[in-house]
């Protein structure tokens, strides 16, 4: 089990709306509230739009932290229990769950249109590439020598990679992907910090090629 990431964005790209959609579901909602000392901190600290809120609804009533790191959505950054000193992983989840079911209720009630994205607990290739077309051209990069980087192989990695960069239903976390090839195909490091920071390079480049 690893653990989960939760995305918020909406239709007008701006964070700043995110934090007061966050802020007013913290006020009103029974489970939760607003910590505006923390909040106010965090974004100090990390000179971005951010917010922190409390689970109220169970122990150890951890506070949530969510960030922003492009100024459209906010990505939950951290989990911390108030009274103990570590939660395990599955109690990690559980509170990302309920914080998701939750807020998305409080969305539709509202009609706030706030979209909420997880990623699932499980380390496997679906959690770390999102649509199945994206994924299977990684799992033809997969099927033949994909740590000889001889040149034919190389090319089927960056086919997924622009077929990633084209395919908006087939998004890809590079450091999940990592992980999948450390921990469950157990390549050595070398070969999956090679693999993934080909992706990440790849898809940075695609993407401000866009501009231009």
């Amino acid at each position: 089990m690893i653990p989960r990431n939760l995305h918020i964005s909406s239709r007008n790209n701006d964070s700043r709306i995110l934090v007061e959609a966050l802020l007013r579901f913290a006020r009103e909602s029974d489970g939760y509230t607003p910590l505006p000392k923390q909040t106010a901190q965090y974004r100090k600290l990390i000179t971005t739009d951010a917010f922190v809120l409390q689970a109220i609804h169970s122990e150890p009533l951890p506070a949530i932290h969510l960030a922003s790191s492009d100024g459209a959505g906010l990505e939950l950054t951290n989990i911390i229990p108030k009274n103990v000193s570590s939660i395990t992983m599955e109690e990690y989840n559980s509170f990302v769950e309920h914080f998701r079911k939750s807020l998305t209720s409080f969305s539709r009630r509202n009609s706030l249109g706030l979209r909420i994205k997880t990623t699932s607990g499980e380390l496997t290739l679906d959690s770390a590439i999102s649509g199945p077309k994206t994924r299977k051209r990684f799992e033809q990069f997969l099927a033949v020598h994909p740590t000889s980087k001889h040149a034919h192989d190389v090319r089927r990695l960056d086919i997924f990679i622009c077929t990633a960069a084209r395919n908006a239903k087939g998004t890809v976390d590079v450091n999940r992907l990592k992980r999948y090839l450390r921990e469950v195909l157990t390549w050595c490091e070398d070969d999956a910090e090679w693999c993934a920071n080909r992706v990440s390079t790849g898809l940075e480049v695609l993407e401000a090629s866009r501009s231009f």
